[in-house]
């Protein structure tokens, strides 16, 4: 969630968003539906695809987590019964393979992230 790349990350980018071009919003919505309204001319479209992506994944992971586990979630403790959830619903063999498609979401979050802000 707070990882560079994460969770937050995806907030901050709505928030501007929402603060920045309110009258482009027809609602004052979820992190998702500010960002799936963002126009392309502004974060192009590629961009927002990457972001929404990311914040599915995220969600995802975190919605398990705290029903099976609770805020403090740490990879260690991880049951195995989680582990497969969590591959099933983020359709992934294995939690490795989830891991590093979360680390690249986190990178390429980040770039998206910092091409907006610089």
């Amino acid at each position: 969630k707070t990882a560079s790349g994460g969770l937050i990350d995806l907030e901050f980018i709505a928030q501007w968003y929402a603060i920045e071009h309110p009258n482009r919003l027809d609602t004052r919505g979820s992190t998702r539906q500010v960002l799936e309204a963002m126009e392309s001319k502004i974060v192009p479209s590629a961009d927002r695809l990457e972001l929404l992506a990311a914040y599915d994944l995220y969600s995802e992971i975190m919605q398990l987590a705290r029903v099976c586990i609770g805020e403090d979630f740490v990879r260690d403790d991880i049951p195995d019964g989680l582990a497969m959830m969590l591959c099933k619903r983020t359709d992934q063999p294995s939690l490795k393979v989830l891991e590093a498609g979360l680390e690249e979401a986190q990178k390429r979050t980040r770039k998206i992230f910092n091409q907006i802000f610089r």
